[in-house]
């Protein structure tokens, strides 16, 4: 597995927690000392490579370290990433095109080295770490949201082209974590500040999973009555006996039975009137 921006926050949770689970790990990043930090607090194989994923010949270090160390790759995992804050307008092209170059292109071009490497891989798999505003655009942070839409759009077109030979391609979509994200930003002049701090820690996240409660039983339906919500929902198809009348909101009105059903069909049609 390779863990790209590993020496922080999701990155860095990602890798330790994968080594502990077993994973054979090539954590990269900019940063000397924070792999070195994290190569000492992992339990389990994990190997630490100083890679900038914009430079051509540190992605092929990545490539060729999986190689070297463990053989081969089953799991890419693109999560190193920028951002900065501030109107569209007040900003100039080298911001939009730094975050492009972390986000969207060198997550393209590892990618790409990757690919010849996961069609030999177990069950191989490319992990694309988005965020919500890659669904949804967020004022103050309009270069940070195209990066990621374009990686959504892009994922879901190489999704189908990488199907046939086994690997799967996922995206994550986080909300706020408490990383130091924002502290790493190219800059910071979005009037609106979002508090990165009020988002869950790994643990925190860990324990709220664990502690969850199951999930409360769905009601059964009454008897002879449609079990959906939406009038749109293909539940309400119940069969092509079902009543062809719906309430607007939902699915209130009960099937006809198919013993009624077949009485119906079973009755006597008068001929139909001749014409002409």
């Amino acid at each position: 597995m390779i863990v790209t921006g590993a020496s922080q926050g999701i990155g860095r949770e990602l890798a330790v927690q994968a080594a502990a689970a077993g994973a054979k790990v090539v954590a990269a990043a900019r940063s000397k000392p924070l792999l070195d930090e994290l190569a000492a607090e992992a339990k389990g194989t994990l190997v630490t490579v100083v890679a900038d994923v914009t430079v051509a010949a540190d992605r092929q270090k990545l490539i060729d370290a999986a190689t070297q160390h463990f053989g081969g790759l089953d799991v890419l995992v693109n999560n190193a990433g920028i951002g900065a804050t501030g109107h569209f307008a007040d900003a100039d092209e080298a911001r939009l095109r730094s975050i492009f170059e972390v986000n969207f292109f060198a997550v393209t071009e590892l990618t790409r080295l990757a690919i010849p490497l996961l069609k030999l891989g177990t069950t191989p798999a490319v992990v694309n770490v988005s965020s919500l505003v890659g669904k949804r655009g967020f004022p103050g942070r309009s270069e940070y949201s195209a990066s990621k839409f374009a990686i959504q759009g892009w994922s879901e077109a190489i999704r189908a082209e990488l199907a046939v030979y086994g690997i799967d391609v996922l995206v994550i979509n986080p909300g706020l974590t408490q990383t130091n994200f924002p502290k790493n930003m190219l800059e910071r002049k979005s009037k609106l500040q979002v508090d990165h701090m009020r988002g869950m820690t790994a643990a925190q996240r860990r324990r709220s999973r664990s502690a969850s409660s199951p999930a409360a039983p769905t009601r059964s339906p009454s008897p002879g009555r449609a079990s959906c919500t939406s009038s749109r929902d293909d539940s309400c198809r119940d069969s092509s006996i079902s009543s062809r009348r719906s309430a607007s909101n939902g699915c209130t009105t009960a099937p006809v039975s198919r013993d009624a059903a077949a009485e119906r069909e079973a009755r006597p049609r008068a001929p139909l009137p001749r014409r002409g």
